[in-house]
């Protein structure tokens, strides 16, 4: 948030800060996990009620189970709140689950909104085609043949489309990243290949849903009678 020594960070009047009184920033921590630090004393003195908080952590990140367990089986839960770090960990694959699902559901209506719309653009372009692909069947031409042609320039379309969309999603991005998340402190990834993989479904959906709606025009397709104008 690029904030500098002597800094307001949280007040009353702040939205979100939930702080009685002013805090000041009095030092920077440089490194790559974020945290922050307050005094216990300024808590108990400020805060109602006053909490107890207690961080323990195992010496290695494989006995963390077995301490989780421990702490587990000797703690009064009646009295402690405790996080555990596999109870994190599963409440955070559990949010993280139910927003994929609401993502794949977004995400399987945009592709087939868009699958639609190429579709009928291909059949528009096809139709204003035609005369060519009469004269390339009169020519010789068999049906598999222009099948395979139409899918192949559809195809072509789609990869050169679909990178320079990748291109400019990174680009644009980046610059939120740059010029609107990390001045605010907020955390953008714009490299993440994984949320990358959910755009590959739409130019697949789109390459199939183009070769089925011109394909059985293709293949009825009377090449005499639309040289003849007659169709």
């Amino acid at each position: 948030r690029n904030l500098q020594i002597g800094d307001v960070v949280l007040a009353p009047d702040i939205e979100d800060s939930f702080a009685p009184v002013p805090v000041k920033l009095v030092g920077l921590l440089d490194g790559e996990n974020w945290f922050a630090v307050i005094s216990k004393e300024f808590v108990q003195k400020h805060y109602f009620p006053p909490l107890e908080e207690i961080v323990v952590a195992a010496p290695t990140p494989a006995q963390q189970p077995e301490l989780d367990r421990r702490l587990e089986k000797a703690l009064d839960t009646r009295q402690v709140r405790l996080f555990t770090y596999g109870q994190l960990v599963r409440e955070l694959r559990s949010s993280l689950k139910n927003l994929y699902l609401i993502m794949n559901i977004v995400i399987a209506i945009v592709v087939l909104v868009i699958a639609i719309m190429m579709g009928m653009l291909s059949n528009i372009f096809f139709m204003q085609r035609l005369p060519e692909f009469a004269l390339l069947a009169a020519m010789g031409y068999t049906r598999g043949m222009l099948l395979w042609r139409v899918v192949r320039e559809t195809a072509l379309l789609v990869v050169v489309g679909w990178t320079v969309g990748v291109l400019v999603s990174m680009g644009v991005l980046w610059g939120l990243y740059l010029w609107v998340f990390e001045p605010r402190g907020m955390l953008l990834q714009p490299m993440d290949w994984h949320a990358y993989k959910y755009t590959i479904p739409v130019p697949i959906a789109v390459l199939l849903f183009a070769a089925m709606s011109v394909g059985p025009r293709l293949l009825t397709m009377d090449p005499v009678l639309v040289i003849e104008r007659k169709v």
